[in-house]
């Protein structure tokens, strides 16, 4: 056996890049785990404004509200699901 082996995933998995209102975290973690994802990484704190549209989220006195930021490592063909 491979001593790499064990740390070689069963499929194929992707990363997934999710910036969403801070304030949703705690509906976002559920749903997560309502599909069995389990791999993530959050950060609490994420400063930001959309390119086009949306009001920033940079924490200050004028724009107070703030966004999150999450990775979630999926399988490849469970990637479609969390795009929905």
């Amino acid at each position: 056996m491979d001593k790499y082996q064990m740390f070689a995933p069963e499929q194929s998995m992707k990363a997934v890049f999710i910036t969403y209102n801070q304030a949703y975290h705690d509906i976002i973690v559920r749903l997560l785990t309502k599909m069995s994802l389990r791999g993530y990484t959050s950060f609490e704190r994420a400063q930001g404004r959309g390119s086009k549209t949306g009001e920033p989220h940079i924490g200050d006195h004028a724009w107070p509200t703030m966004n999150s930021a999450m990775y979630v490592i999926a399988p490849e063909t469970r990637v479609p699901e969390l795009l929905e």
